[in-house]
């Protein structure tokens, strides 16, 4: 296993800086590596309370930041009915990926992340 685990945050308004951003810094091994967000103001108020995340890669589109590769793992943090091809893309890029609740819209496309894995 990998001494760090390079994390992409996916999304990062309230509900990133608020629960999962505090979560995932009280593992030593974690390093967010990418943040990411179409509003940047988002960014902004995520750097602002994490200054550690001065210098970590920005992108405003999820598909850069996967593009860009050296991720382990990708938090999604968007409204739910981005889950599902943000989820898909993850997947195929061989990332490991947690999403917030609901995690799809429909059986369908629950089937779809479960082909994608």
């Amino acid at each position: 296993m990998a001494d760090t685990i390079r994390v992409g945050l996916i999304g990062c308004g309230n509900n990133m800086r608020g629960a999962h951003l505090p979560r995932l810094v009280r593992f030593p091994e974690v390093r967010i590596a990418a943040l990411c967000d179409p509003a940047p103001e988002n960014i902004a108020k995520m750097v602002e309370a994490r200054p550690e995340l001065r210098g970590v890669p920005v992108y405003d589109d999820y598909r850069r930041l996967l593009d860009k590769g050296g991720l382990d793992a990708v938090v999604i943090s968007t409204p739910h009915t981005l889950h599902h091809r943000q989820i898909v893309d993850s997947l195929q890029c061989g990332l490991h990926v947690e999403v917030e609740k609901p995690m799809v819209c429909s059986v369908e496309e629950a089937r779809d992340v479960i082909a994608a894995r």
